[in-house]
């Protein structure tokens, strides 16, 4: 993985937008699948392959820093339980035009046709447990690269876990993301979800890795109750008790006699109130591993993923057909920062020249 450029602060700088870009031409966009806090989630085409289509809108010319620094990670970060980045381009509107216009950046990834873990939880669907926890471990598997690259992800829920046609997670969001030069990073302004968020995180004091560790054993508690986290007073903190867990309270929700007792030590200890008495990020790697190892197979086949919306060509709306209400940003592509298929290498080599991913 390349290296960020570092600041005295300890923290990773942004990167400039122009080391992103890819053209507009080869991509087409279809409707929306989803929307959010900063934008909204549409599904489209990329050289003819599905993608999604994050597009994020602003009045400003310059790019917000927390969108540079999840276009970072995308781009820096290859895991395969990390959503696949696959490139990016920014359209910025006609000033010559006398209504207020905005910018659109459209970040390119891969689709996650199984849509968020917090859906597939919320739709009452019959899960089985080792199912369920081979997520777990593919989650595992990608904060423990990001970690081993001393990134922070900071925003961990089972909202940013996407999965994908089999089921295999995807760590999404990055927009929080830090990466640390030490062990150690300083209190900074509040990130992340309030329900997720670790104690030192919760009361703005320094943090490590285990930070992540503490939404990840939510998420875990979560997929034993096959519930979310805040839904019928499961895995609240309240202030009387200091944003403590509850335990006992946790446990009402839990099937009785059907969990190993491992799993809910581990997700116990992941959300321990003192960061150093969480697991690191490998060391549970290890131990999902065994618990998985030691478990029967699940009587229940996995569920079909979701149908991948209809694409009709004649409704796709296409970015070159926008140029002529606004403008591209002042510069070109000049390299992929992501080889998407061989397909899509051999056509674009045709016309552009390709750059090694830095």
């Amino acid at each position: 993985m390349a290296s960020f450029k570092e600041q005295d602060e300890g923290l990773v700088g942004v990167p400039q937008f122009d080391d992103f870009l890819t053209e507009p031409s080869d991509l087409q966009l279809g409707p929306v699948i989803g929307e959010g806090q900063f934008g909204s989630v549409h599904i489209g085409k990329y050289f003819g392959d599905i993608v999604a289509v994050k597009t994020q809108k602003r009045s400003t010319v310059q790019i917000d820093a927390y969108i540079l620094r999840e276009l970072s990670v995308l781009k820096f970060c290859r895991h395969e339980n990390l959503l696949e980045y696959i490139g990016a381009c920014n359209m910025l509107a006609d000033s010559d035009r006398e209504s207020e216009q905005f910018h659109t950046l459209y970040i390119v990834t891969e689709y996650a046709q199984g849509g968020e873990l917090h859906s597939l939880l919320k739709s009452g669907q019959p899960l089985g447990l080792k199912f369920l926890c081979r997520i777990a471990l593919g989650c595992l598997d990608a904060l423990s690269y990001l970690h081993d690259n001393k990134i922070i992800h900071r925003d961990i829920k089972s909202e940013n876990i996407l999965l994908d046609g089999n089921w295999s997670p995807k760590l999404s969001d990055f927009g929080m993301a830090r990466a640390v030069r030490d062990k150690v990073a300083h209190a900074m302004t509040i990130c992340g979800t309030d329900l997720y968020m670790s104690p030192e995180l919760l009361f703005d004091e320094e943090y490590t890795f285990s930070a992540d560790m503490f939404p990840f054993g939510l998420v875990l508690f979560e997929m034993m109750a096959r519930k979310v986290a805040g839904q019928d007073n499961f895995c609240e903190r309240k202030p009387s008790k200091n944003f403590t867990m509850d335990y006992d309270e946790v446990r009402t929700h839990l099937p009785v006699g059907e969990l190993p007792v491992e799993l809910v030590d581990m997700a116990t200890l992941c959300t321990d109130y003192e960061p150093t008495d969480r697991p690191l990020a490998r060391d549970a790697t290890s131990w999902m591993e065994d618990i998985i190892a030691k478990m029967e197979e699940d009587t229940l086949d996995p569920p079909e993923p979701p149908e991948v919306p209809p694409l009709d060509d004649s409704k796709l709306t296409s970015l070159v057909k926008e140029e002529k209400e606004a403008s591209l940003a002042p510069c070109i592509n000049t390299q992929l920062t992501r080889e998407f298929s061989e397909r899509v290498i051999l056509e674009k080599a045709k016309s552009i020249k390709f750059g090694s991913a830095r």
